[in-house]
């Protein structure tokens, strides 16, 4: 009869449930964390020799919401510094850098030039 005191199934179990609870949702994010990591390297990532040029007008770049890092690196791109003099100017994070590059080409600020040496 279910319920009744010493029966096996009421017993508590030889862990902290809530410890455990904390402990799978900490990996569940780690492991989030490392595939949308790993797809973003794996992805698009530019060429350091790249040359971001600006190709949309000041005028419609109003109308769009970027991201603070965007506006930051925008100010910044002549045409001819390369992705890897902009990481050495460090004007943000690395990551940031990245992602700022990502957001700017897909909303069609930029394109990623590259020049033959």
């Amino acid at each position: 009869m279910p319920g009744k005191r010493g029966d096996p199934s009421t017993k508590p179990p030889p862990f902290d449930p809530g410890e455990f609870a904390k402990a799978s949702e900490h990996k569940i994010r780690a492991a989030e964390q490392h595939q949308h990591t790993a797809t973003t390297i794996e992805g698009k990532m530019p060429s350091l020799s790249a040359r971001p040029r600006v190709v949309m007008s000041e005028e419609d770049m109003a109308w769009l919401e970027l991201s603070e890092s965007a506006r930051i690196l925008l100010a910044h791109l002549d045409g001819e510094t390369t992705v890897h003099a902009l990481m050495e100017a460090k004007l943000v994070d690395v990551d940031a850098l990245f992602s700022a590059l990502e957001e700017l080409e897909r909303e069609g600020v930029i394109v990623l030039a590259s020049r033959a040496v």
